[in-house]
């Protein structure tokens, strides 16, 4: 069954036929040679078409089993051609004709690089999808047709074509067009009326520029719609904290010298890269150590550094950082020489090349392989997938991890069904998780749940986020929401006392739901195996130095959403008061 699936499919579908028809004709050649001795093989030729047109008599097919099992067949493959024939023809047709009955599928708007993975990995998932791509010579929308994508052409900005997409029914919306764009369809999307009884539709907006996801943000709230609850994301925040889970750059070389990073390409994603090591020695190295040494190395890398600077003041703070000027296709001769002079003197402990273009990053990353020479360095290289010139890294020939490159697929990981389904609590929660891990190192605490994320059981994970929907709901009773990060460090946005406490018992209040739901009942002394916790109680009850960890984890979690991608806004008055 599997194989007629296989031989049925767009990529085999016609060869298929052609054999089929191939076979018929041969069976009949063969037939006629058998049944009609004298004719040549020209006038068999010339009485195919007979054949084919039930022309044949009786008489003559019962001559021969050949004839009878094309006779059979014959049927058979024009049936089949017929079909294959009016579904190409009519298959858009067809496709929008059935969208009027679909519901709970998702929408994806933009079939770029981004959009075309995500289709892809929720049609791989088993969700109906429908993609909106205006451009008709799109190159990916082959492809996500292939894999039983439903492809409309036009604009997801077009009030019609989202009509058409079924947006009133569908269960998530994502958006993956440029950032105005894309703010303009969250727009439009909102004003496309639901359906009595469905359930608000998810928005998943990819949006580069915070400020414009802070600007819809807060109109999203201060509008009140309920019909569309949007989250945003951005594949280059993300890609820069996964890549950064995946190596440690301030691993110990073994030989005493302090860290020093160097980032190639300051992009979007170098951008984040930058903000995302000097986030992560802040919190690992603390704030009384010494600057973290942080080059930059782009063709207008000065200018860039400059605008990180601004947005996030606490760059200066934690790095010592420098900026060269080096355009690699067109290296000048000063700039060139003092990026080779600073390879080769053996403080770089680890480079993150960030170019967009495969071939350039790659042949960058050997580059600067050759030029550390013996140096022990983790050297790293963005690639857009693990195809390709992917595979030319991380082959395990070079028996030292700090000789080989690391190659980090940046769409592949970043573009992906369950990336989206989560949203920004999923993001939170491995945030929140990632927050424990650190403190519970620190004290010296040992155990399964101290442990990376992917190595947790289901129930821990599922945990962390439980409490990160927590936090996030519990925003809302101090005034606050969720934006993409802005301005690291800077803003310096603490909590008022009124609001640590509403914070603290809201969480107190989730935490005991969330046990007793779990089995757990109250008891003077904890026992983990009878499920016993002297936490137990109504947070009157709760003792003061219980009520006081709640609140200092109430006063950290601005700090834990930075180093998730996320700040605070204050979009309303706080009901603590």
């Amino acid at each position: 069954m599997e194989a007629l699936r296989k031989l049925w499919s767009p990529k085999w579908r016609w060869l298929t036929l052609t054999l089929l028809w191939l076979l018929v004709a041969a069976l009949a050649l063969w037939g006629y040679a058998v049944g009609t001795p004298d004719s040549s093989i020209w006038n068999s030729l010339y009485s195919l078409p007979d054949f084919f047109s039930f022309g044949i008599s009786d008489d003559t097919a019962a001559l021969d089993w050949r004839l009878q099992l094309a006779r059979f067949l014959g049927p058979i493959a024009f049936a089949t051609t017929f079909y294959a024939t009016a579904a190409s023809v009519l298959r858009d047709q067809l496709a929008r004709f059935r969208l009027r009955f679909a519901k709970e599928h998702v929408v994806v708007a933009g079939l770029g690089e981004k959009g075309s993975r995500l289709a892809l990995s929720f049609a791989a998932e088993g969700q109906r999808v429908v993609a909106i791509e205006p451009d008709p010579t799109n190159a990916f929308r082959a492809s996500v047709t292939r894999r039983g994508v439903t492809v409309l052409t036009g604009s997801a900005a077009d009030p019609e074509v989202l009509r058409e997409a079924n947006l009133a029914r569908a269960a998530d919306l994502v958006v993956v067009a440029d950032d105005a764009t894309n703010a303009e369809i969250v727009a439009v999307a909102r004003r496309i009326e639901r359906r009595d009884g469905e359930r608000a539709l998810r928005a998943s907006v990819h949006l580069v520029d915070p400020q414009i996801s802070r600007l819809l943000r807060t109109r999203e709230l201060s509008a009140g719609t309920a019909s569309v609850r949007t989250d945003f994301f951005n594949v280059f925040q993300r890609g820069a904290r996964l890549w950064l889970a995946d190596t440690d750059p301030f691993v110990d070389r073994g030989d005493g010298r302090p860290p020093h990073v160097v980032i190639l390409g300051v992009g979007v994603l170098g951008e984040a890269m930058a903000v995302a090591v000097a986030q992560r020695w802040a919190e690992e190295a603390g704030r009384e150590a010494p600057p973290l040494r942080l080059t930059l190395v782009d063709p207008d890398a000065s200018a860039r550094f400059r605008s990180l600077r601004l947005r996030h003041p606490a760059l200066v703070v934690h790095t010592a950082a420098e900026a060269i000027d080096l355009d690699a296709d067109r290296p000048g001769p000063d700039a060139g020489e003092a990026f080779r002079e600073l390879l080769a003197e053996g403080t770089v402990t680890a480079a993150y090349v960030c170019d967009d273009d495969d071939t350039a990053a790659l042949s960058t990353a050997l580059f600067v392989r050759h030029a550390l020479g013996t140096t022990p360095a983790l050297v790293a290289v963005r690639t857009r997938s693990e195809d390709g010139l992917a595979l030319l890294v991380d082959d395990g020939v070079e028996p030292d991890p700090l000789r080989q490159i690391h190659g980090f697929a940046l769409l592949d990981r970043t573009c992906t069904a369950s990336a989206i389904d989560g949203g920004t609590n999923e993001t939170v929660a491995r945030a929140i998780h990632e927050d424990y891990v650190a403190r519970a190192r620190q004290l010296g605490i040992t155990g399964s749940a101290v442990a990376e994320w992917d190595q947790l059981d289901a129930g821990t994970q599922e945990s962390n986020r439980r409490a990160a929907d927590g936090a996030v709901a519990a925003l809302a009773l101090v005034g606050c929401v969720l934006t993409p990060l802005y301005g690291w460090d800077g803003g310096g946005f603490a909590f008022h006392e009124d609001e640590l406490e509403v914070l603290a018992r809201a969480e107190h209040e989730r935490w005991c739901d969330d046990r007793r739901r779990a089995g757990w009942t109250y008891a003077a002394v904890r026992d983990n195996d009878r499920r016993r916790h002297p936490a137990l109680v109504s947070w009157e009850e709760l003792p003061e130095h219980e009520k006081a960890k709640n609140r200092e984890q109430a006063a950290e979690l601005p700090g834990v959403l930075a180093r998730a991608g996320f700040e605070l806004v204050r979009v309303a008055p706080s009901a603590a008061g």
